[in-house]
């Protein structure tokens, strides 16, 4: 449902111009979504001459400023204050005073202002992510809005094996098919049948077409629960060939996995071996000192020039990359086997363990919406 919005009738002889502007004070970067307008309610001496008006909103330079409304001179207050994208979806907000989230602010709602006379005023107000909690827990209570989902936008596909089925509910409709006796498991909230369960014998479940062809960005994000870290490149992401391909040859492959680190004592634990469009190569790993049969968080992301990974919703590590680089290729994408190529040749393993949340974006998540997805 979107935001509905009404207009109430304007102070009489209105002579002052007001603007308002805000400034986000998490670290989330919303790329794909561009706010567009504020919706905002002003009172004056307990009375409401402004009800969820709606401004549209100027960028200039990566700063938003709305539209001028016209008051008279002295003081109001700013009741609601609401950040829409064009489809009238709350992106921001202003938590209330009394509001689970007003620390979260430096001025929470009301936040008083004061128009001079034959001056402009500019309000500037802080503002939140509004997908972090409900209307209420925020403080609103008297209208209807829907709150965007930001983990559906740029999603390419996602697996949450709930039921024991491999589904992607992404819009892409994905179809997966399953190799070997795959079984499904208790997922990291204790429910049953809710993730799935390989053997690390033969068991994977593969696309027959390719996912990441020609990304520009790119997140990856998944629940892991490894029976043993003592293993060699045991992948959850796989797009490579089937056959062995030299170093001195263009190694077109994709691959995440893990390894042990006795034979990467340096970089040993997590990692990526990634072959840019370009012939150019990208190999990330990091060490993760961790017990096995744990559930893991383990995400991530590519925005054009970094590569940075994340482990239960922290940074890891990350690692500079030259512009303008593209990702992927025309293989499979297989998850649970893994095909990589160390100086011995082809090297096919198989995951063992659970996997829960499988998703794919062709898009940065910011470090704001991973550690999100870690709590969600």
């Amino acid at each position: 449902m979107s935001l509905l919005f009404s207009c109430s009738e304007e102070t009489s002889n209105p002579n002052q111009k007001v603007s308002f502007s805000f400034d986000v004070t998490d670290s989330s970067s919303r790329d794909s979504l561009t706010p567009t307008k504020v919706i905002v309610s002003i009172e004056q001496d307990g009375d409401e001459i402004k009800n969820l008006t709606s401004l549209e909103l100027y960028n200039s330079n990566g700063s938003y400023i709305s539209e001028e409304l016209e008051l008279p001179g002295g003081d109001f207050s700013v009741t609601e204050f609401l950040v829409t994208d064009d489809s009238n979806s709350i992106i921001y907000l202003t938590p209330k005073v009394g509001s689970d989230f007003e620390n979260f602010v430096t001025t929470p709602l009301p936040h008083l202002f004061n128009v001079e006379s034959e001056e402009s005023t500019i309000v500037v107000l802080d503002v939140i992510d509004a997908q972090l909690a409900s209307l209420e827990e925020f403080g609103y209570s008297s209208f209807t809005f829907n709150i965007v989902d930001y983990f559906k936008v740029g999603l390419q596909l996602y697996l949450s094996f709930d039921g024991g089925v491999v589904a992607d509910s992404s819009t892409n409709n994905h179809v997966f098919t399953s190799y070997g006796d795959v079984q499904f498991s208790t997922d990291k909230d204790g429910v049953e049948n809710n993730a799935i369960s390989f053997d690390g014998v033969d068991e994977y479940i593969s696309m027959s077409n390719s996912l990441v062809k020609d990304y520009e960005k790119f997140t990856c994000s998944v629940w892991l629960k490894p029976d043993n870290f003592d293993v060699e490149y045991v992948g959850f992401f796989n797009q490579s060939p089937d056959y062995y391909v030299s170093e001195e040859e263009n190694r077109d492959q994709v691959i995440g996995f893990f390894t042990r680190s006795k034979y990467h004592p340096t970089y040993g634990g997590f990692g990526w071996t990634i072959n840019f469009q370009d012939y150019s190569w990208l190999d990330t790993r990091f060490v993760y000192d961790d017990e096995p049969n744990k559930w893991v968080h383990y995400v991530s992301t590519f925005d054009g020039e970094v590569w940075v990974n994340y482990i239960n919703g922290f940074e890891v590590s990350r690692h500079e990359v030259e512009s303008n680089k593209l990702l992927g290729n025309s293989y499979p994408l297989e998850i649970g086997r893994t095909r990589a190529f160390p100086s011995t040749g082809l090297l096919t393993k198989y995951y063992k363990g659970s996997m829960d949340e499988y998703r794919v974006y062709d898009r940065a998540l910011s470090e704001y919406e991973v550690y999100q997805l870690y709590k969600k």
